[in-house]
């Protein structure tokens, strides 16, 4: 039995200790699919001798001792239920669309088909449902691990026994993200391997809790991010009865229409002259409800909205500004008088750079973002046009995601390159804000232009753009590892 449990190797380690020391005390930790051996206590010990063995056991909960990788035990492997998937067929192809990774390469995709543990999710839910009165309980989430952490848990499923460091951030649990980019940032790779894994998993959600100070917001195309729902007007409404509309396919139950808050967008470029965007304002009622009907849609309060930014989980940092106004002014001067305000901000209209080249003669030097545009002959006619293919990859937001760069940049790298594309956005993101504006966009490509000069003032700012494409932990100070 202890051979099934743990493996033949940690058997054979406890095997080699004499009996005569017996009995024996083993503190065993497993994390990420390793068995580790943090302290043995043998009986011939004291009581101080036990005690300080087990306070050292305590300092060294984190630190690997002796390891045992479950993998390379062939007899707790069994692969009876893993099916992998061919990459000509239609799950194969969902499950890559779903992932929506761009800079990774997939090596495998398989299907985990256990009946066992499929029986006892259908009895669980059943239960689940009964209890909340509808079957909307189900979600598909990613969980972002290792080779090995993923290997444990097709072993022993989500065992609380088995969580490892990533499961105590926000409390004692496993953790699931709706969105593929948060997960990618858990998958770690192995050592020995260089691999990562996700698994997309079925989960039971039940019923959620929304907070006052919260956003509701969707993904309404996968991969992408979150951000507002939204949807286009149509001939017939106003844009009050278009904002019932749609809050309504989202929670379709009673809501108080507070505001629509126009924020202005590109109105000076003469691309997009008659652009605007709305966002819808609720209070109150929606607190009531079961949260969305929409499978992927989440409500956000302050924390968690800092959070997504970090893990580059929103679309455009628009919700994150709106929530940070709205409780900015609620508490500076209630709800009541908040909602009688109307606008709540409009966002920087976006305008061009001169593109000018220094004059000795003239004493009104340029600034340093003039003389970039100069130096790389980013004229109007070419700005209006960038500006276009900006908006066309982030469209409803005026921020550019990662995503949407990595697809902007496409025909712009080889294949080589594309492999750099993280240093790339870190290079174009001065603000570090983990979201590009149009002037960032804008002025990275000029950085980048082979035309660019290397001299002069240009070449200052060519270099920052270089020193943030090789600071991999982006803190301003580059190590002798990144200078490689």
């Amino acid at each position: 039995m202890l051979k099934r449990q743990i493996g033949n190797r940690v058997v054979a380690s406890i095997m080699s200790i004499a009996t005569d020391t017996y009995p024996l005390l083993l503190c065993i930790m497993l994390q990420h699919g390793q068995l580790q051996i943090t302290n043995k206590i043998r009986g011939t010990m004291s009581c101080d001798e036990v005690y300080e063995e087990l306070v050292s056991a305590h300092d060294k909960f984190n630190r690997r001792v002796e390891t045992f990788n479950i993998l390379e035990d062939s007899s707790l492997v069994s692969n009876e239920f893993l099916t992998i998937l061919l990459k000509s067929s239609a799950e194969y192809v969902e499950i890559a669309n779903k992932l929506a990774i761009s800079h990774r390469r997939i090596l495998r995709v398989y299907n985990i088909d256990v009946l066992d543990w499929l029986k006892d999710y259908t009895h669980q839910k059943t239960i689940i449902d009964a209890r909340i009165g509808h079957e909307q309980t189900e979600l598909l989430l990613f969980h972002g691990c290792t080779p090995s952490a993923a290997d444990s848990i097709i072993q022993h499923r989500f065992d609380h026994e088995l969580i490892g460091l990533h499961g105590a951030y926000y409390g004692h649990g496993f953790y699931f993200s709706s969105c593929s980019y948060t997960s990618q940032e858990y998958a770690k790779a192995d050592l020995s391997s260089k691999e990562s894994a996700i698994l997309i998993c079925r989960v039971i959600v039940g019923e959620s809790c929304i907070e006052a100070d919260a956003l509701l917001l969707v993904e309404q195309n996968l991969g992408r991010g979150y951000w507002f729902p939204f949807d286009e007007i149509k001939s017939s409404e106003t844009r009050a009865l278009a904002a019932k509309r749609i809050t309504s396919k989202i929670c379709p139950y009673d809501f108080e229409l507070v505001n629509v808050i126009k924020i202005r967008c590109s109105d000076l470029l003469p691309c997009l002259p008659s652009t605007q965007t709305y966002y819808l304002l609720t209070k109150g009622r929606l607190n009531r409800g079961n949260g969305s009907t929409l499978v992927n849609s989440i409500w956000m309060n302050f924390e968690r909205m800092k959070t997504a930014v970090k893990n580059r989980e929103l679309l455009g940092l628009e919700p994150f500004y709106l929530l940070k106004t709205i409780i900015e002014r609620q508490q500076a001067n209630g709800w009541d008088d908040f909602i009688s305000g109307g606008q709540i901000f409009e966002e920087p209209i976006l305008q061009f750079i001169d593109c000018k080249q220094p004059d000795p003669n003239n004493q009104l030097i340029a600034s340093p973002q003039e003389q970039l545009m100069g130096s790389a002959k980013f004229n109007t006619k070419l700005q209006e046009r960038i500006f276009k293919e900006f908006y066309s990859y982030t469209f409803p937001s005026e921020y550019m995601s990662y995503q949407a760069f990595t697809e902007a940049m496409d025909n712009k790298l080889s294949t080589v390159e594309k492999t750099k594309m993280q240093a790339y956005f870190r290079a174009f993101d001065a603000q570090q804000k983990s979201y590009l504006t149009y002037s960032d966009y804008l002025l990275g490509l000029a950085a980048m232009d082979p035309s660019t000069s290397h001299g002069g003032a240009p070449a200052e700012q060519r270099c920052r753009y270089i020193f943030r494409f090789y600071n991999i932990k982006n803190n301003g100070n580059m190590s002798v590892e990144e200078f490689r």
